[in-house]
């Protein structure tokens, strides 16, 4: 078996889809489809029944595609926070749960999440200073209330 230690994570284990090497600088090791293996490794992590740890958060992050600073801007909080979660794995329940619900959105390739921050974190950047009222028009359908056209 083999201590996966390279994604981060120090409770990762191979038992086989690896190769041992010897190089000039010593013993290495060669992971087999390295990326096939950090989705398993991350489908685990969220699917875990427990509080994440700071460097779950962080491997799930790092496994987005996202910078302190990107996820930060994203949810309206400071990167010193995301920062801070990882580093003592002191984080809310609110950021356990959505980072789970946004990995698992991105990998099953629907987007709405992701479009859903995107269009927040613009709105957070464009001040208003009018304060304009936009109506909200609604319409009752036989399948619900609608957002009237």
């Amino acid at each position: 078996m083999y201590h996966y230690t390279e994604c981060g994570l120090k409770d990762v284990w191979l038992m086989n889809g690896f190769k041992e090497l010897s190089t000039s600088y010593g013993k290495a090791v060669s992971v087999e489809h390295a990326d096939q293996l950090d989705r398993a490794i991350a489908r685990l992590v969220i699917e875990k029944p427990r509080k994440l740890r700071g460097a779950e958060f962080r491997f799930l992050r790092k496994q987005l595609g996202q910078s302190q600073v990107s996820i930060a801007k994203a949810w309206g909080i400071s990167h010193e926070t995301v920062a801070k979660w990882e580093r003592t794995g002191n984080l809310p329940a609110m950021a356990d749960r959505f980072i789970r619900a946004y990995w698992k959105e991105v990998q099953e390739g629907n987007a709405h999440i992701v479009d859903l921050l995107a269009r927040l974190a613009n709105a957070d950047a464009e001040t208003n200073n009018n304060e304009q009222i936009e109506k909200m028009v609604l319409r009752e359908t036989r399948s619900g209330w609608k957002q009237a056209a």
